[in-house]
């Protein structure tokens, strides 16, 4: 846990609102000290550390995991993100992760003298859990999650998708220039790619997999699968789960590139393959709009994984 984030959170523990913090979607806190003004803000998983007029970081919020990932920051007009872009493709930047560490220090270092006091509390709105469907509408979702969603709104399937009472959701969506996307939810576990076939396989090229949290309706990323190999966000170990931060900065820019593809790449106007939703506990009651086969896709429980992780 990087000094920032825990003398932040000794500053909000302070305050008695560090609790409120965690489990709110929205908040902003101001702290003055004499004319500085610190300003700790959080809408839904970024979160926002900024001392007028110098400093500003910027981090992810991990449900699974105490520590906030880092993402850039803005230091005397010279920004440092800590993922850089190249062909679309993100890649870690060593260099500006340890300037970032260097920054937030001297912030820290700043932080540490003197008596910060609360001036406003709770400027944003507060989201309990589980949170309504209108509560559900003002969280600001991931980009994948959005244009995922488009695409079931128009087959009008997003409803069940996010509906647990739905046992089984499925999409298959077809155009001449690409390979057949697929949207599926299978109980809480979510898959979205494409697929291609090798040997009478079917091979992900590539596909990304979620949990569905059934309180706000929120997709939890778990890991990408590709040719080459899968990429794990989220493990389970000795019946933990655990969340490899590193690996879940490099899912959200990761899809979000993908999201930006497929609203380029014309799949609201492409063909419908398969299409069905099925009802909890009744089998028979299934809502069909073309042929329906066995799902495509199979979901082998996370405790069986046999990695070596690197934390």
């Amino acid at each position: 846990m990087l000094s920032l984030q825990r003398i932040v959170e000794d500053l909000l523990a302070k305050n008695d609102v560090l609790e409120t913090f965690r489990n709110s979607q929205n908040v902003i806190y101001v702290f003055q000290k004499r004319e500085e003004r610190l300003v700790v803000k959080r809408h839904v998983d970024d979160i926002e550390i900024s001392k007028e007029p110098n400093y500003w970081f910027g981090f992810q919020w991990f449900p699974f995991n105490p520590s906030w990932g880092t993402t850039n920051c803005k230091v005397d007009e010279v920004t440092y993100p800590t993922y850089l872009s190249f062909e679309n493709k993100p890649f870690f930047s060593a260099k500006n992760y340890d300037l970032f560490l260097t920054k937030a220090e001297a912030l820290v270092s700043e932080l540490e003298n003197g008596e910060w006091k609360t001036k406003a509390i709770l400027m944003g709105k507060a989201l309990p859990f589980p949170a309504t469907a209108e509560q559900r509408a003002e969280i600001r979702l991931p980009k994948f999650q959005v244009a995922i969603e488009k695409l079931l709104n128009k087959h009008g399937l997003l409803e069940a998708f996010n509906d647990p009472k739905w046992l089984s959701v499925y999409l298959k969506l077809h155009q001449a220039s690409y390979m057949d996307l697929v949207i599926e939810r299978n109980g809480p576990s979510i898959v979205v790619g494409h697929y291609c076939e090798q040997n009478g396989d079917l091979i992900s090229d590539p596909v990304l997999v979620f949990r569905l949290d059934e309180t706000v309706r929120t997709w939890i990323p778990i890991r990408i699968e590709q040719i080459f190999g899968d990429s794990w966000v989220e493990i389970e170990r000795d019946g933990k789960r655990l969340v490899i931060p590193k690996m879940q900065r490099e899912f959200q820019t990761f899809s979000n590139v993908f999201a930006r593809n497929i609203m380029g790449q014309g799949w609201m106007e492409a063909d419908v393959l398969k299409k069905l939703s099925q009802v909890e506990e009744d089998e028979d009651d299934i809502k069909m709009d073309s042929s329906m086969g066995q799902s495509l896709l199979k979901f082998e429980p996370m405790s069986g994984v046999q990695m070596d992780f690197a934390f």
